[in-house]
């Protein structure tokens, strides 16, 4: 099997019994989708029930799945569905956000891990500020949070985005200009110690 199939081939493939096709597209996505369910929904036990949950209706669909969109933009719209349904089923808003799970890397921790030297105080320094800024996205409201993410962690297009959470274009660049708008006032105010 072609290791740079799309995923879109490589679901029909799993979809026709290739097993081997799902071990491709679980390890392409795992990374990215875990961070992205871990964010929005913060506790590590609810994240990962529902990242199993998500790879099972995946499992479920695979004989039935037919190419209308991206993969990615499929996948991530049963994560998002996964994670609304689990608000509603316990009534609760997401708690706390952690950094990332072990061994994996995302945006943020990546633009980190560019600036990463022998110098422990440069160090610290960028940790603290990845810190904040996860202190920050995790005060945001869910709707922003989750389009933030899905732009800057998962890189859809404001498009994808739209159809992934079910809403126009225009309220996806709302919530993202919004959330960004936030993002900035609060790194700000906290840089001036208005925090």
């Amino acid at each position: 099997m072609d290791a740079q199939q799309p995923d879109e081939a490589l679901m029909l493939l799993y979809g026709a019994g290739d097993t081997g096709a799902f071990e491709m597209l679980y390890h392409r996505h795992k990374g990215g989708l875990y961070r992205y369910m871990q964010r929005n929904i913060g506790s590590i036990l609810d994240a990962d029930e529902l990242f199993q949950e998500v790879w099972a209706k995946v499992i479920n669909a695979a004989s039935g799945y037919q190419v209308s969109a991206k993969f990615t933009t499929w996948l991530y719209t049963i994560a998002h569905n996964c994670i609304i349904d689990s608000i509603r089923k316990h009534q609760h808003a997401p708690t706390a956000l952690t950094v990332h799970a072990e061994g994996e890397e995302s945006e943020i921790n990546e633009l980190a891990s560019e600036r990463n030297t022998d110098n422990p105080l440069i160090n610290a320094s960028v940790g603290q500020q990845v810190d904040r800024m996860l202190h920050f996205l995790k005060a945001l409201p869910m709707d922003q949070r989750e389009v933030f993410l899905l732009k800057h962690e998962a890189g859809f297009s404001v498009a994808e985005i739209a159809g992934i959470i079910g809403v126009g274009e225009e309220t996806a660049k709302t919530r993202l200009r919004y959330g960004m708008k936030k993002l900035r006032t609060a790194m700000v105010n906290d840089e001036k110690g208005e925090a």
